[in-house]
């Protein structure tokens, strides 16, 4: 169990790092909504602090690009979806500041997912969810929506 420490350093990182998405998938039959909570950095140490805290979530390498001096750091990222994504966030929730309200909404979207994976009745509200998400991320620090 991590302590309080670790949790609010984990956040922090999140918070300067991560990112909250949520994708929707149009199928033929239904739309399913899916939550994915990612950390890209050059810092495995970090990663592997992160995920040890929230144990959750793989790391994987991301693809190392040639620039006009060389060739860059490892880019690694840290990922996490679904069920286990909301499981961080609700653990991280209590100390996250720029990334709070990203959180809160893509929490409570679990609860129109749990026994109908995100089709009908619920898709409206889903997308709606995803879409507000979306657009805090356009916002400036202390922005408000009109």
């Amino acid at each position: 169990m991590a302590t309080e420490i670790e949790l609010a350093w984990a956040a922090g990182f999140f918070d300067g790092e991560g990112c909250i998405h949520c994708r929707i998938d149009h199928g033929k039959l239904k739309h399913q909504f899916q939550l994915i909570i990612s950390i890209s950095n050059t810092s495995l140490r970090s990663l592997e602090r992160f995920k040890g805290i929230v144990q959750h979530g793989p790391i994987y390498v991301r693809r190392t690009y040639i620039g006009n001096f060389g060739p860059y750091k490892p880019n690694w990222q840290w990922r996490s979806v679904s069920k286990q994504a909301h499981e961080v966030l609700v653990l991280l929730f209590p100390y996250l500041v720029t990334k709070r309200q990203e959180a809160e909404l893509a929490i409570s979207a679990r609860k129109y997912l749990i026994g109908n994976r995100g089709g009908s009745p619920h898709r409206e509200i889903l997308q709606g969810i995803a879409f507000e998400i979306r657009d805090l991320k356009g916002r400036k620090e202390g922005e408000v929506l009109q």
